[in-house]
């Protein structure tokens, strides 16, 4: 692993999605796959009497197996309504990363990172855009067969944190970001008193891909596992992004 991940995976615990989701038994992988589905053909959370309607199918209490994908940290959701705010990479509200996939439709990215996790994981090439929220200039980043241009071409991405939060959704996407250039995220993490890492390009797309890349696998036979990217255990569950 890049020796900048690595440390990354040291300092903030990373714990893939794919690893939080071999926790779980096979028919709760099997309906987060589906919500991850219904956002990429979609671009909308499921809708209560749908996410109810697999839920039977795969005979489990839809309520139970929110509350446990939102504790392990898979989705952003209210489990006595059954209503999503998001599956990560998927926002089911604007967070500034829209994400086009070629042929459609334009999804919801929660950060950058997660907007990059997107093309991996569905192995579909994406038109991405997003602002530097330093600068407020726009950038604008084309996957294509798994390789990406930048626009600008000097564009990095900074990895922040606010512990005071546990759920990636407020402690982590927020402080995952574009930005212009390499100064312009280091007068951010300045300005803004973050804790942070400023990733390069590719660091950037490996991240994203390390992340989310094999999140839709077919739900085999795997042992329940939760390791770190690191290569061992880990006794708390702190997700870098998503």
């Amino acid at each position: 692993m890049d020796q900048t991940l690595h440390r990354l995976a040291e300092t903030f615990g990373i714990v893939t999605p794919i690893s939080r989701q071999r926790t779980l038994p096979p028919p709760l992988r099997q309906l987060h796959q589906l919500i991850l589905r219904h956002f990429a053909e979609h671009a909308t959370a499921p809708e209560p009497g749908r996410l109810r309607g697999w839920a039977h199918q795969l005979d489990i209490e839809l309520g139970d197996a929110l509350d446990q994908l939102v504790s392990v940290d898979l989705v952003e959701a209210d489990p006595t309504t059954a209503q999503l705010l998001g599956a990560y990479p998927f926002s089911a509200i604007p967070r500034g990363h829209k994400v086009e996939l070629v042929g459609g439709p334009a999804v919801e990215a929660y950060c950058a990172i997660d907007a990059l996790g997107i093309p991996a994981m569905l192995d579909r090439d994406v038109v991405i855009s997003s602002r530097d929220p330093h600068t407020g200039e726009p950038i604008r980043t084309t996957v294509t067969d798994g390789q990406a241009s930048w626009h600008p071409d000097d564009t990095v991405v900074v990895v922040g944190s606010d512990r005071s939060c546990g759920a990636s959704a407020c402690s982590r996407c927020p402080y995952i970001t574009f930005h212009t250039s390499a100064a312009t995220a280091a007068s951010h993490l300045q300005a803004t008193h973050l804790v942070g890492e400023i990733l390069t390009q590719p660091q950037a797309l490996t991240a994203g891909a390390l992340l989310f890349g094999e999140l839709l696998q077919p739900v085999g036979a795997e042992p329940a596992t939760s390791t770190s990217e690191s290569g061992g255990p880990t006794a708390d569950q702190r997700p870098v992004a998503g």
